[in-house]
């Protein structure tokens, strides 16, 4: 028992499975049995699949509060009418006979925004 408590530490903390997880369940499965083992991996790739969320959750609110810190709402909004106008470019709003494409529209807004940050970085 005083092995398995550090074992199953040791295996919750593994970001991924690999030779390392694989060699941690395999000594687990030895002392407590496949069962037990089953039941650890499932509880793990539980764990595994709510920590990735929790993570991107906290990268997205990272990113949220450099974007307050520099002020960047109130630069987009300076600059809500290019990045429209750059959206329908890329939307195909100007051109006849062309499909629209949000993806395209998107893409080009986010290069602009892109731009206008290293810009303002600069400063």
């Amino acid at each position: 028992m005083n092995k398995l408590i550090p074992l199953i530490n040791k295996f919750m903390e593994q970001k991924y499975c690999g030779s390392k997880a694989d060699k941690l369940y395999e000594e687990f499965k030895d002392i407590a049995g496949e069962q037990a083992a089953g039941i650890c991996n499932a509880i793990w790739q539980d764990w595994r699949k709510e920590r990735i969320k929790a993570d991107a959750k906290e990268k997205a609110e990272e990113a949220l509060s450099k974007a307050r810190k520099r002020h960047i709402r109130q630069c987009v909004k300076k600059r809500g009418n290019v990045i429209q106008a750059v959206f329908d470019i890329g939307f195909g709003v100007y051109e006849k006979n062309t499909k629209a494409d949000f993806k395209k529209g998107a893409e080009n807004a986010f290069v602009y925004g892109y731009l206008c940050a290293l810009k303002d970085m600069e400063k």
